[in-house]
């Protein structure tokens, strides 16, 4: 019996050794894969250590490997992806602000820069050592993406020379590996290099411009035609601007470049759903309600246009604010042929119960008849809800007619 014991244990040791061997020839098959696709090393390791990725991917430094936590009795595996860039010298720490240990830190009075943007500085903690430079430096392009990253990858950390994931789990997945790489690098690049163009394209953005802020979205991603972030920056404008037509050749674009990524796949099966809207003819939308629906979580911009489209394309406003901006044009690029007046109006706000509110705006259509409503005006008015524009968290209102 005890021979019998030992030969058991012996044929279950050979298996496990056998099936360990396996798994790790196709382990070192994917991220060879992944490697080649990539264009950077791997150190394949031995039976005993896993692969590492090492390299150059659109000049940023590129590090991917696994590592083991333990907790009590258990042990779980990582995927730790690092990109590494020249130092911004603001000696930045960033990461996810959670309820609990933003309430901790305040009333311990450990370090937490605010920078003014209420829904970002309730997504992250952040440290710098220039509290100053660091608000300049978030420019609003960078916030969108760091925002966006935040939502896609919860265990994201940036610092002055870095920004890093890391994943929960042992990833084999070529596609995986290789989508995730690119988006942090794109990160990297607008961490560390110059933004101008695509800080314009999100100026122009908040302002109602999508057009203008298309074309220099797509000067950007001329310049830097691998950047993930630029691409779903212009995907998210077009749907904002109404160009539904366009939107799937550029998905299908970042499908090649990311084929995995999530928010890539978000808006595959977002176009794939053609949802249809279901608004009450002749029912008023609340600002109030479509500002806490639309805005109010962390949703993905596919899915905020998919509940858009469903429950708001089409319906009718009535709403009153104040006036940001106002401009008539003859032609515009967004409203096309006028006479006509577009204007920016202040109609709602999302209350944070630490961080006061933030403005929600709509871009308004209006006829030229009357005067042009200047800045600081109460403006109330009626008209068709057309479009949102989720990162700038705008609505578009047209053919509306003061009141």
């Amino acid at each position: 019996m005890p021979g019998v014991i030992v030969f058991l244990i012996l044929i279950g040791v050979t298996m496990a050794i056998g099936l360990a061997v396996v798994t790790h020839r196709t382990t070192i098959a994917h991220w060879t894969k992944a490697a080649a696709a990539l264009g950077i090393d791997i150190n394949t390791g031995s039976i005993f250590s896993l692969p590492r990725l090492n390299g150059l991917v659109s000049d940023q430094v590129v590090s991917v490997h696994t590592f083991q936590s333990s907790s009590g009795n258990n042990q779980q595996r990582f995927t730790r992806f690092d990109v590494t860039y020249p130092s911004i010298g603001l000696g930045l720490e960033l990461s996810r602000q959670t309820k609990v240990g933003g309430f901790f830190r305040r009333m311990v009075g450990m370090q937490d820069v605010e920078i003014g943007d209420p829904a970002f500085d309730d997504a992250f903690v952040v440290k710098a050592s220039d509290p100053h430079r660091l608000a300049v430096f978030l420019s609003g392009q960078r916030r969108t993406t760091l925002s966006r990253l935040l939502a896609t990858y919860p265990t994201m950390k940036v610092t002055d020379t870095s920004v890093r994931v890391d994943v929960r789990k042992m990833i084999r997945d070529p596609e995986v590996l290789v989508s995730t790489v690119r988006r942090l690098v794109g990160v990297a690049q607008i961490l560390s290099d110059p933004t101008e163009k695509i800080d314009n394209a999100t100026t122009a953005r908040a302002e109602g411009d999508l057009t203008e802020a298309l074309r220099r979205m797509r000067e950007a991603i001329d310049s830097h035609p691998e950047n993930i972030d630029y691409r779903l920056d212009e995907i998210d404008t077009l749907s904002a601007a109404g160009r539904e037509g366009e939107i799937g050749n550029r998905v299908d674009e970042l499908g090649v470049l990311a084929p995995a990524d999530p928010e890539v796949a978000g808006w595959k099966r977002s176009l794939e759903s053609k949802a249809s809207t279901q608004v009450v003819p002749g029912e008023s939308i609340d600002a109030t309600a479509a500002t806490q629906d639309l805005f109010g979580g962390r949703q993905l911009s596919f899915a905020v246009r998919d509940k858009f489209v469903a429950n708001y394309a089409g319906g009718q406003v009535h709403w009153s604010g104040t006036v940001k901006s106002a401009r008539a044009y003859e032609t515009d690029h967004d409203f096309g042929r006028g006479p006509g007046v577009k204007a920016v109006v202040t109609v709602a706000s999302l209350e944070h119960d630490l961080f006061g509110s933030t403005e929600v705006d709509a871009v308004v259509e209006l006829p030229a008849s009357g005067p042009v409503p200047q800045r600081g005006d109460s403006l109330t008015f009626s008209g068709t809800l057309t479009a949102v524009d989720p990162l700038m968290r705008n609505f578009t209102v047209r053919n509306a007619v003061p009141n």
